[in-house]
């Protein structure tokens, strides 16, 4: 089973044009630039942007999810969140229209979009997935240093304090939580599927170590 980095989530509802840009801001693994005037809202595993016109009845959002790991491909994913947080949020009537898949510097990126209503108001739902697995799988084999199949304590260490300069002390604490959280079949070590979902669960850590092997 092939492990995968669900990357984020991209929503745009109704009509509203935004004819300026101001601060550039990164959240997890997107870099993005706030339109004028939007304001932004903080939630625990995301980021949302949004801006309307009450007189006109329309408005725009836009959610941008932090990364999670997942065990299926980007089509699955992109099947699943369409479901589950497209057609729960808005009314769409057709299934979605879906671009070419894009693949960059080793991100495969799909998007889809469909005519939605909210209420009375009409508009475009856009959902936009994006997964990487190369980049994770290097890794994986990069801190294998022993080259047995899993990640051990000290290579988790090792990993920490490379990409996020802990001392000694501070990583081996955070890599002995992760292991003890994450490494299911008590072998000792983190296997492939068991990293990618503990270098995906803490928020300082993913964000650096993307940031280490971008």
């Amino acid at each position: 089973m092939q492990s995968t980095i669900k990357t984020f989530l991209l929503c745009l509802l109704a009509l509203y044009t935004v004819p300026a840009f101001s601060q550039k801001e990164t959240y997890d693994l997107v870099s993005y630039t706030i339109p004028e005037k939007w304001q932004k809202q903080e939630h625990a595993n995301g980021v949302q942007l949004s801006a309307g016109d009450e007189k006109k009845g329309t408005y725009s959002a836009i959610v941008i999810l932090h990364s999670s790991p997942t065990n299926v491909t980007v089509q699955a994913d992109f099947t699943t969140d369409w479901e589950m947080l497209i057609r729960k949020a808005v009314t769409v009537s057709s299934e979605p229209v879906m671009q070419t898949l894009v693949e960059k510097d080793g991100w495969n990126i799909l998007t889809g979009t469909a005519e939605c209503k909210d209420g009375a108001t009409r508009g475009m739902a856009m959902l936009m997935k994006g997964g990487y697995t190369s980049r994770i799988q290097w890794a994986f084999t990069a801190f294998d240093i022993n080259h047995d199949g899993i990640i051990s304590l000290p290579e988790l260490t090792h990993l920490i304090r490379l990409v996020m300069g802990y001392t000694e002390v501070d990583a081996a604490s955070l890599a002995m939580t992760l292991m003890q959280r994450y490494d299911v079949d008590r072998s000792g070590g983190l296997d492939a599927r068991e990293f990618t979902a503990a270098i995906g669960s803490d928020f300082k850590l993913s964000s650096a170590f993307w940031n280490s092997v971008a």
